[in-house]
């Protein structure tokens, strides 16, 4: 496909030759078909001119093949240009439109207009636009294990993060892929065979649900490397010809490809948050990390209005904010369901339940942690007992406690105490009515801050009046999670301000 109708091209006996040559020379025959494609049709766009092509010419139906594989081995004249790949090729000349490739890898044959899971499996790929990440054609084209309608989105999410589980177990163990059409049995896509020859070949016991395991500790292992090197949502997306422009002809006719859609359900089922970056919730599941990752930004949202809440927590989250608390104002004035639709809305962010709590420590927990909550808000001014009944029901429901020092006249001491009774996070917080006096403002606070860090064990968050210019104080101080409010929720673009605190938070936890 890549050499012949990729380029116009039949001549079986030259499209031979040219893709032995490039197994000769080591250049892959999909990057090369797909260099010359794109060339071609920028050449003919004017956006390529005979200049830069010298003397070969070029046009559909019309291509040395094997000349032009020998100048992009020896890079010469033109070949220099196609030995870049068609991104940096497309970043030259232009016409990134219609550059074939994702995330700087060319992609195979398979039209994903006309194979919705193709698509979501070439964007989400860890390596780029590879098509053996997740075969999907397995399914939509060939009807292996049963036939999977190629047009519809429905269930695509799910059945690429399986076979891209298996298959990076698959790539693990040197094993043929197309062996898989063979040993699967129903679209669940059962590694059982190749459990049990790990297990004989490693000694250590594989069923099903550990192959599948291995494979999504493989997969969030490359994305971390992948994230580290600076790759993001806006990495895991199509050529726009691919979203925009309707498939001219054939079965799939007029289809555009609507990632978007598939891309967030993607993301709730491989445990990922908004922005493409697996949490720490994940990744402790999977024994990648033994601890949480540090810092973390908070958003408060001390707001009356749910749509308003969610509008903002939508735009907060999506700039950086993994904590996602809803207020104390928030749930007095909709009640606890502004926790549970915020969960429903944001299931693999960190959702606080602002409580306060002064007494019955038990029963709010519970209507916290049924209502979805991964965390509880208590005041530090209640009762002991109040604070172990919280504690105890957390155990039961497996959320954590944060205990909150507002007004605590001695929050040193406190915060030893409550560590003491079991909570997970103390909260050094200067309240918005308190910060009216200036010397209440937290950054004001660095050395109750330093003192508490060093005096406990567990983590401390921090909130009252924290601005992009004063996180860094906090975080400086030993802080773990920096809670904001009004600095991201009276923002014009509460995304943007979001986005500047976490970096902020970040660079200055860096440098410690």
């Amino acid at each position: 496909w890549s050499l012949g109708a990729q380029c116009g091209l039949s001549d079986l006996e030259e499209i031979a030759v040219a893709n032995d040559l490039c197994n000769r020379y080591g250049i892959d025959t999909i990057s090369f078909g797909n260099a010359l494609g794109y060339l071609i049709e920028a050449h003919e766009k004017g956006l390529v001119d005979d200049k830069v092509l010298g003397d070969v010419k070029l046009d559909w139906g019309r291509v040395n093949l094997s000349r032009l594989v020998m100048l992009t081995a020896l890079k010469e004249g033109i070949g220099e240009h196609i030995a870049e790949g068609v991104r940096r090729m497309s970043e030259k000349f232009g016409g990134e439109e219609f550059a074939m490739h994702v995330k700087g890898l060319e992609l195979p044959a398979y039209d994903p207009r006309g194979a919705k899971g193709m698509g979501l499996a070439y964007a989400t790929s860890n390596r780029g636009g590879c098509h053996l990440r997740a075969y999907m054609v397995m399914s939509e084209i060939l009807s292996l294990p049963q036939y999977l309608d190629p047009l519809k989105y429905e269930g695509k999410p799910e059945l690429v993060k399986l076979m891209q589980d298996v298959y990076a177990v698959l790539d693990s163990m040197i094993v043929c892929k197309f062996t898989s059409f063979a040993l699967f049995r129903s679209m669940r896509y059962e590694p059982g065979p190749y459990a049990r020859l790990l297990t004989t070949a490693t000694g250590f016991f594989f069923d099903d649900e550990e192959f599948r395991k291995a494979g999504e500790r493989i997969y969030n292992l490359e994305r971390l490397f992948n994230v580290r090197e600076g790759f993001s949502r806006i990495d895991d997306t199509l050529p726009k010809r691919l979203l925009n422009e309707p498939i001219p002809d054939g079965p799939a006719k007029g289809g555009i490809l609507d990632l978007n859609m598939m891309l967030e359900e993607y993301y709730v089922l491989r445990g990922w948050d908004v922005n493409g970056v697996p949490t720490d919730y994940k990744l402790l599941s999977l024994g990648i990390i033994t601890k949480p990752r540090w810092p973390k930004l908070q958003v408060a949202l001390d707001l009356r209005d749910l749509d308003e809440a969610l509008r903002i927590a939508e735009a907060a989250y999506r700039g950086g904010a993994e904590f996602l608390e809803a207020g104390t104002p928030l749930i007095k004035s909709v009640g606890i369901r502004c926790v549970s639709e915020l969960k429903k809305r944001f299931p693999n962010a960190v959702v606080v339940a602002d409580l306060k709590t002064l007494d019955v420590g038990w029963m709010e927990t519970e209507i916290a942690a049924q209502a979805g909550a991964d965390i509880v808000g208590i005041s530090g001014l209640s009762n002991d007992n109040t604070i172990r009944d919280a504690v105890g029901c957390a155990r039961k429901y497996g959320v954590k406690i944060m205990c909150d020092l507002i007004e605590v006249k001695d929050p040193l001491r406190r915060a030893k105490e409550l560590e003491k009774l079991g909570v997970d996070f103390i909260c050094l917080h200067s309240g918005i009515d308190a910060q009216r006096d200036r010397e209440q403002v937290i950054d004001r606070k660095v050395e109750t801050i330093k003192k508490i860090v060093e005096s406990v064990d567990i983590p401390v968050a921090v909130a009252g009046g924290i601005r992009a210019d004063t996180a860094a104080k906090v975080v400086k101080a030993g802080a773990k999670i920096i809670i904001v409010g009004g600095a991201i929720t009276r923002a014009s673009d509460p995304k943007e301000a979001a986005s500047i605190i976490k970096r902020v938070i970040e660079a200055e936890y860096r440098n410690l």
